[in-house]
């Protein structure tokens, strides 16, 4: 599917653009088959217009559809190109509906069942160096893996049984398990995993006083703003139940390669094209850990940053939070340049794209 079929699918998504673009769809056939005949047969605009007597400028106001032709100019093209104009008058496809909604196609429904079976059956990848990566199993039918693959839905390995769900495809995958009304794993059904909101900018800063001890935690201006600065890099989970944010993890783009300590202090540091991340914080209420929230919310930022073609993950924790790290495939750089608290930090990193 190429970046225009990808943008007209979307604009038809909205019923309105859909209702003008059928009215119109009879005239943008008409328009194309004349296109593609005059390129079969190696014509130009000029070569048409010296046979058919029309203008050169009429002919491409037509084809590029700021003039609609009437049926004498349409027959007078088609004889120009020898050919004949033959019109049809065809049944409309008539929709189904079910329960109020329209019954997909064949093809339709198997798409959507292969993404949401591959998203439900998906497992955590058992290597060093993407632990934060998810797979399933290539069980399905083929031509549809290919199909999604080339709408960006899933990567395919070569020579793999396993394929890897894009972050455009899980989010399409929890949709569609949404709409049809299935369970997701616990820890999806319970958190929404999301970035922050401009009026949780307070909640968050209030969560990183609670999780961190004075000489540790940023001051809740140094949170604000940094949650207003790069808020698509301030990954939150939010208790569906209660609509309260359970933790977070937030960071700071830039092309610098190593950890200091300005990083905390300074929000327009943030280079939204970086191709690293600061990680700044990893933050979850105490009633709320012990559940494996805080690996999920890691593994789903690194996923996200993953796809968004980032290529190096920096952190800095205390020596008693590095085994943590490392379960979660982070690599112990040794002791960090930064004594931010008056603490001995190491710095640690994960290497996402080579």
């Amino acid at each position: 599917m190429t970046g225009y079929d990808k943008f007209k699918e979307q604009l038809l998504e909205d019923p309105q653009v859909e209702a003008e673009y059928n009215a119109m769809e009879p005239e943008f056939d008409i328009i194309q088959a004349l296109i593609d005949t005059r390129k079969k047969q190696n014509l130009t605009q000029k070569e048409l217009s010296e046979r058919t007597g029309i203008t050169q400028a009429d002919i491409s106001r037509i084809e590029n559809r700021t003039r609609n032709p009437s049926l004498d100019m349409i027959k007078r093209l088609a004889s120009g190109m020898g050919m004949h104009l033959k019109l049809q008058f065809i049944p409309k496809p008539q929709k189904k509906y079910i329960n109020g909604k329209e019954k997909k196609t064949q093809e339709q429904a198997i798409e959507d069942l292969t993404l949401m079976l591959m998203y439900l059956t998906r497992q955590q990848e058992n290597n060093d160096f993407c632990r934060y990566m998810e797979l399933s199993w290539k069980g399905y039918d083929f031509d549809t893996l290919d199909k999604l693959e080339a709408d960006n839905m899933l990567y395919q390995p070569s020579k793999s049984k396993l394929v890897y769900l894009s972050e455009a495809g899980r989010n399409r995958a929890m949709k569609l398990i949404e709409e049809y009304g299935f369970a997701d794993k616990d820890i999806n059904e319970r958190f929404e995993f999301r970035e922050v909101r401009p009026e949780e900018a307070d909640e968050v800063a209030q969560i990183e006083q609670i999780c961190f001890p004075p000489n540790e935690a940023c001051s809740v201006l140094h949170m604000k703003e940094r949650a207003a600065a790069a808020p698509e890099l301030f990954m939150v989970a939010v208790d569906k139940e209660t609509g309260k944010i359970a933790g977070f993890l937030n960071g700071l783009a830039t092309n610098e390669y190593s950890f200091r300590d300005a990083f905390f202090e300074d929000a327009e540091l943030h280079k939204p094209d970086g191709k690293n991340v600061m990680l700044l914080g990893l933050d979850v209420l105490p009633e709320y850990r012990k559940q494996g929230l805080a690996k999920e919310i890691m593994f789903q930022y690194l996923r996200k940053e993953w796809d968004n073609d980032r290529k190096i993950v920096i952190l800095t924790c205390l020596q008693s939070k590095v085994k943590m790290y490392k379960k979660m495939g982070f690599r112990d750089m040794g002791i960090a340049d930064s004594n931010w608290g008056g603490e001995e930090w190491h710095e640690m990193c994960y290497v996402l794209n080579a």
